[in-house]
């Protein structure tokens, strides 16, 4: 469950499946009302439609269905929910100048803005709202974007060197593993090179070959790699993307991970090392004399 303001439906692009979110007034009144998810509404009431307007206790309070909405994937940590109901802060029974004591707050910046322009304001219009308090006072500890929240909180880690220590392990590893299994199977076959040279193939022949080949194969074992992740990600997506925070299924769209920007990078890199695992040997073979290469000196 997640207590929302009227702007979270602003900020987040969740669908409406039926009904609506609640409204100015409903939020004003602190009426009782909720919104819920499309699985929740199927359990509990049938169908979509049938949830507008019944009451579904939430804490052993019914509160009326407004809205029922898509399911989110619980893999989107601060969207993920399966009921919301309005953030009170006018309510008197807390009687506490509005203030309701830890909350989580996302501001969404225009393309023009820059973060730390974004975090003045913010610091600016906390200290007017301090000012107009008498008893309590709002604290934010925690000022940072998505990217700092998630990954590089108090200055743990560096962002650049982590990027780069991730771009090694992802990339250039693997690469260098697959160019030293490719440099020895062209190793093996030196012998046939020089044989063929040696029958009048021209160097221009044999290294148009030798490329076109492991080209080829790269690009068959990079599409096998694809698909393969593909299937395990939708088999295992419960357990490996679900986070536990939810026992219901739910769905993602590959399309979510596959950027086509992205997947070209990594293709190209794994493709130019295993063109020069085999350009590099193909050349020196073709270079040397024929009954060196024969001989293996």
């Amino acid at each position: 469950m997640r207590r929302v303001d009227l702007n979270f439906w602003r900020l987040y692009d969740i669908r409406f499946i039926a009904g609506r979110p609640f409204d100015q007034q409903e939020f004003d009144a602190c009426a009782d009302v909720v919104v819920i998810a499309e699985r929740l509404a199927r359990e509990a009431f049938g169908s979509t439609e049938e949830a507008i307007g019944k009451n579904y206790f939430v804490g052993f309070r019914p509160k009326r269905v407004v809205g029922v909405t898509e399911d989110v994937s619980s893999l989107f940590t601060f969207a993920y929910g399966e009921v919301w109901v309005p953030y009170y802060t006018k309510d008197p029974a807390w009687g506490s100048e509005g203030l309701r004591g830890g909350f989580e707050a996302m501001v969404l910046c225009k393309p023009d803005v820059d973060p730390s322009e974004m975090k003045q304001q913010i610091e600016s219009s906390l200290d007017r709202l301090n000012a107009s308090l008498t008893e309590y006072e709002l604290v934010l500890p925690d000022l940072s974007t998505y990217v700092e929240r998630q990954f590089f909180r108090d200055d743990f880690l560096n962002p650049m060197a982590t990027c780069i220590f991730l771009g090694l392990i992802l990339l250039i590893v693997p690469a260098i593993n697959v160019s030293g299994l490719i440099s020895s199977q062209m190793s093996r076959r030196l012998s046939e090179l020089a044989v063929r040279k040696a029958y009048g193939a021209s160097r221009l022949t044999l290294m148009s070959q030798l490329l076109i080949e492991n080209l080829l194969m790269a690009f068959i074992g990079a599409l096998l790699g694809f698909l393969l992740s593909c299937l395990l990600l939708w088999l295992g997506k419960d357990w490996m993307l679900a986070g536990g925070y939810t026992s219901g299924n739910f769905e993602v769209s590959i399309w979510l991970f596959l950027r086509p920007a992205v997947f070209l990078m990594v293709l190209g890199v794994c493709l130019l090392f295993n063109l020069l695992s085999v350009f590099i040997p193909a050349w020196n073979a073709t270079r040397r004399p024929i009954a060196e290469v024969i001989s293996g000196e």
